[in-house]
């Protein structure tokens, strides 16, 4: 992270760039850019876990070992994704 270009850090979107995976072989979980249709943006390599919580969507929690997903909605109103 500490070798990213300021910009990459804050001002890329995924809207415009999807990166390939990373040499290293990890798997990269971001948010700031909201799937509003409530499901995470999953491209294997890349995880997007920001389901617009803030505009009235899913606020999501990803275990990364497993993968299991939790949502809640702003009800209270619980969602499980994957086992």
């Amino acid at each position: 992270m500490d070798e990213q270009p300021a910009y990459m850090l804050r001002w890329e979107s995924l809207k415009s760039y999807r990166p390939g995976p990373h040499d290293s072989g990890k798997r990269v979980v971001v948010g700031h850019f909201s799937q509003k249709t409530g499901e995470i943006l999953d491209l294997g390599h890349l995880v997007c876990i920001d389901t617009f919580c803030y505009g009235g969507g899913w606020l999501t929690a990803l275990e990364v070992h497993t993968g299991r997903v939790w949502q809640a909605d702003r009800d209270g109103t619980l969602r499980r994704q994957r086992p």
